[in-house]
């Protein structure tokens, strides 16, 4: 059995998306990261409950459009 992802990760640029993934699980967090836009859909579909960190502009979708479409399952967001 798996632990549960505390965060879900989303970055374009692999460098980014490794260090930030690193720093988080020696924090000791689950981190589930992902390149692309697509393929974060998939798990926030499965209701997590997990923290969303996404980079800002990506091809194939954006960090300011994802929320909209994940915003029905989740109880509260916020755009920093």
């Amino acid at each position: 059995m798996t632990a549960a992802t505390d965060i879900i990760l989303i970055d374009d640029d692999h460098s980014v998306l490794d260090a930030c993934r690193e720093v988080l699980e020696l924090e000791g967090f689950q981190v589930s990261a992902h390149s692309s836009m697509a393929s974060a859909m998939a798990e926030l579909r499965a209701d997590t409950g997990a923290v969303i960190v996404s980079d800002v502009r990506m091809p194939g979708g954006d960090g300011l459009t994802f929320w909209p479409p994940s915003a029905p399952s989740m109880r509260k967001s916020r755009s920093c």
